[in-house]
């Protein structure tokens, strides 16, 4: 069955432009307000339970070379380890015996900690005072992991048994068994950290420092992508400036600023000439569709021109999602070809995975596009 490319308009050039520079003042202006709050990571429990290894483990830098700010009280050592990035060190459960939690310390965790990590050693006895300690803290209503670790110095067969009695102590599940030294379930950790300090608003500030946040980013770039689909599907020819540039920017200065940097409107723009804009025209994937339709659609025949828009869209998201992702790593400082090659290899993978989607079932219909997946 023959082909033909759909028949859709060019998008305005100037137009586009013109909501580009929108687009960024308006991510600018949010970003600042980001920039005006802070995270602080809490950390609670006995002074052997690895609260020092696992800061280090997560964030790939010595809590005990991150000198405390001075004029904090004796109970708590707040370290800066990025800007607006603090991590809190309290004190040992020891002197909670008495205490259950300092006075000043539980002042400063209820008014400022945005997340608590309580700290439970798992070659220890578990005591009463430790119990009540975790439970004075529940008290808090602040978002609190348990961190069971040293899993390493018990046996294997014995973790879910630990974890199961800390439940049954604590009346609480989120319990994650990590060894820090070791580098077991540290990942975990990161990951879980992220989704919680997500629903405030806040993971962008622990990626900052998390070791593990290439794995989220490429979630991001995903989800990315499968919101491009759905705006580049749009049934209004030009619907999806707005959308789609407002997408990909924020994609870019999410990405940038976990890695520490600050990027201007001529920085984005010299990215997405580098990759999109250099490799499908200015028009983003609208253009594109007119040289790309007849790849996508093979031998299939017809499918809707708005399930071949998402796709490039889709495409086109994920592949500018990697490429920033790289470049901003490197903190800017590859050559822009290297980035395009990135750019194009992506984009070209996700559309061949994509077009496997539009092929015919056996009585010969094509399939109902999914228009994006999970690259491999």
């Amino acid at each position: 069955m023959s082909t033909q490319s759909p028949d859709l308009p060019e998008m305005d050039v100037e137009g586009y432009e013109g909501t580009f520079a929108q687009v960024i003042d308006e991510q600018a202006k949010e970003f600042k307000t980001i920039a005006q709050t802070k995270l602080i990571i809490s950390l609670i429990g006995e002074a052997n339970a690895g609260k020092s290894a696992t800061i280090n483990a997560l964030t790939g830098r010595k809590l005990s070379e991150v000198h405390p700010i001075a004029g904090w009280t004796k109970q708590i050592a707040l370290h800066q380890y990025a800007e607006n990035v603090f991590i809190a060190d309290t004190p040992g459960l020891n002197e909670m015996r008495t205490l259950v939690l300092g006075a000043q310390a539980k002042e400063f965790v209820e008014k400022d900690a945005d997340i608590i990590l309580f700290f439970v050693n798992a070659a220890s006895n578990r005591s009463p005072e430790e119990a009540n300690a975790f439970k004075a803290i529940l008290t808090l209503h602040k978002p609190t992991i348990v961190v069971l670790n040293k899993i390493d110095t018990i046996e294997a067969e014995a973790i879910p048994m630990v974890v199961a009695d800390l439940k049954q102590r604590f009346g609480y599940d989120l319990i994650v068994p990590i060894s820090a030294t070791k580098d077991i379930n540290v990942e975990v950790l990161s990951n879980k950290i992220a989704d919680i300090l997500s629903e405030r608003s806040k993971e962008l500030f622990f990626l900052k420092i998390s070791k593990y946040k290439e794995e989220r980013v490429t979630a991001w770039i995903r989800g990315a992508a499968i919101a491009a689909f759905g705006i580049g599907a749009l049934p209004v020819p030009g619907s999806d400036i707005v959308p789609l540039t407002t997408l990909q920017v924020a994609l870019c200065m999410r990405i940038a600023y976990i890695y520490n940097l600050k990027v201007s409107k001529g920085d984005i723009m010299k990215l997405l000439s580098s990759s999109v804009t250099g490799f499908a025209g200015k028009a983003l994937y609208r253009n594109a569709l007119k040289i790309i339709a007849d790849f996508l659609l093979g031998p299939v025949g017809m499918v809707s021109s708005s399930a071949i828009a998402g796709t490039i869209a889709a495409s086109m998201t994920w592949g500018l999602g990697l490429a920033a992702n790289v470049y901003y790593k490197s903190g800017m400082s590859m050559d822009l070809g290297e980035v395009s090659a990135i750019y194009q290899t992506a984009f070209k993978s996700y559309l061949t995975q994509s077009k496997e989607s539009y092929a015919p079932t056996p009585n010969g219909a094509p399939k109902q596009p999914v228009g994006v997946g999970k690259p491999g």
